[in-house]
């Protein structure tokens, strides 16, 4: 393994945190609001898996924590102040 390659931890810890935001995106009826950001995250995972450089898995990661962080703080679909 060279010193850049990204270590199995960290493209599990890549793929699964795509999934688990698109999912709580569906669970709270977002997922119009998010598509567009959730599609980037997921074709930015999918490049930097293949580049294989560990500091663009890291950023990557901190970019899909910072969506995970948008998407728990928004209000979900049926909440009665997105009604008025």
């Amino acid at each position: 393994m060279r010193r850049d390659d990204v270590p199995f931890y960290l493209k599990a810890q890549l793929r699964s945190a795509v999934e688990q935001i698109r999912g709580l995106a569906e669970e709270k009826g977002l997922m119009q609001a998010f598509e567009m950001e959730l599609f980037a995250l997921h074709r930015t995972v999918e490049e930097v898996l293949l580049a294989g450089d560990r500091t663009a898995a890291e950023r990557a990661l901190d970019q899909a924590r910072e969506l995970e962080a948008r998407v728990r703080a928004a209000p979900r679909k049926s909440d009665p102040l997105l009604l008025r």
